[in-house]
């Protein structure tokens, strides 16, 4: 009986070979035409700063091209409601004549897989307001039957935004920024249950094993096992996590660096911008890497902190932990965000003042020694340390 149903499927398989007119040895073969960044993603960024600047578009075709393939794109900004409605967003149309495409026709040429770019180009920068992320579809319709546009990637959505010029400070491995609170009043601090601390920060050196092995990003770090405190820092000794040395990882800790948020696998390097973030709710500690949740641990108790919270260094801590990098957009609330508030591009570079639980903001962009609370509240961030801060312009 098993002999029979095998022998059963196999004329099955050979006879649907025939009426698909294929040899059961030939692969399946489909010749489609797709816009190439929405291959992995339907999504991308442009942050634009000035008029002119633009943001190129390709198309590719599954297979090599066997003759010329014609495609038409276009900016359809009738699925920008749809797209808000299916992933629970709430992108802004872009205003019409905002940005335009350099081209609407896009071609592969016979024997190529590749287009020449389109270019998406700004051509009203005061349009693209600050704060604010549009959502620009771009949608691919091919002019070759052979070849049709392929469901899926068919069209790109652009996130477009304003790109906020800042200035930053480059810290030198010997200062770093002293959070003053106001009144030295961190009563409200005490015994919580939810809260947040996030920073841009790039690098121009790491922490090295067991030789100034870690370097204070943001918080109240404390010393080991200190029952007051949590910060997020980059670690330059993952035997922690069970690498060997040198290879840096950013960690989210409280009790000093007892209790982490922090493992392996996500290459950092020198002179790149990253976000992070440290969420604590429902007794859990979560570390955000660019918006996306990389690592958690359990915490069964609410953290209380100290007034000694830095930017940059873990002063009293050993050796003190200074960053040798930047720190941009360092913010502290009261509240735990939403993945969802993290996941925004724009959300790295800017958050409005009045942001609910928003309890300290410094941008880092004063030039100066004394950086502002952009929140009113008055908790300055002040430089100590040895060494005058050099200032960039991101």
């Amino acid at each position: 009986m098993k002999n029979l149903f095998q022998k059963n499927i196999l004329a099955v398989a050979c006879l649907s070979c025939l009426f698909l007119g294929t040899s059961c040895n030939e692969s399946i073969k489909v010749d489609a035409v797709y816009i190439t960044a929405a291959e992995n993603t339907p999504i991308t960024t442009f942050s634009a700063t000035n008029n002119e600047d633009e943001l190129g578009i390709t198309i590719s075709s599954s297979l090599i091209a066997n003759s010329n393939i014609e495609g038409e794109l276009m900016i359809d900004n009738s699925l920008v409601e749809r797209y808000n409605s299916d992933h629970g967003e709430s992108y802004k149309t872009l205003p019409e004549g905002a940005c335009v495409l350099s081209s609407n026709s896009v071609l592969v040429e016979n024997g190529k897989y590749r287009s020449e770019a389109v270019k998406l180009v700004v051509k009203d920068i005061d349009a693209i307001q600050k704060g604010v992320n549009f959502l620009l579809p771009i949608r691919l319709v091919s002019k070759s039957k052979d070849y049709p546009s392929l469901p899926g990637s068919d069209v790109l959505y652009v996130i477009v935004n304003r790109k906020l010029l800042v200035n930053v400070p480059k810290l030198n491995g010997q200062n770093y920024f002293k959070i003053n609170f106001k009144d030295n009043d961190v009563s409200r601090f005490q015994n919580m249950t939810a809260f947040t601390l996030e920073a841009r920060v790039s690098m121009w050196e790491f922490p090295k094993y067991y030789g100034g092995n870690l370097m204070g990003i943001i918080g109240f770090p404390g010393g080991d096992n200190s029952e007051k405190g949590a910060w997020i820092f980059v670690d330059g000794t993952p035997d922690r996590v069970g690498g060997e040395g040198d290879v840096p990882v950013f960690m989210f800790s409280t009790k000093g660096w007892s209790v982490y948020a922090g493992k392996l696998g996500y290459t950092l390097e020198k002179n790149a911008w990253y976000h992070v973030a440290g969420v604590f709710e429902n007794n859990t500690l979560s570390l955000y890497i660019d918006g996306i949740l990389f690592v958690q641990a359990e915490y069964a108790n609410p953290i209380s902190f100290s007034d000694e919270f830095y930017i940059g260094a873990a002063p009293g801590v050993q050796k003190g932990f200074y960053l040798k990098g930047s720190v941009s957009e360092a913010r502290f609330w009261t509240r735990a965000l939403k993945a969802s508030e993290l996941k925004n591009p724009l959300h790295r570079c800017f958050v409005e003042v009045d942001s609910e639980g928003l309890e300290g903001y410094w941008k880092l962009d004063d030039m100066n020694n004394e950086c502002k609370d952009y929140t009113g509240h008055g908790h300055t961030a002040t430089k100590e340390g040895s060494g005058d801060l050099e200032w960039t312009r991101l």
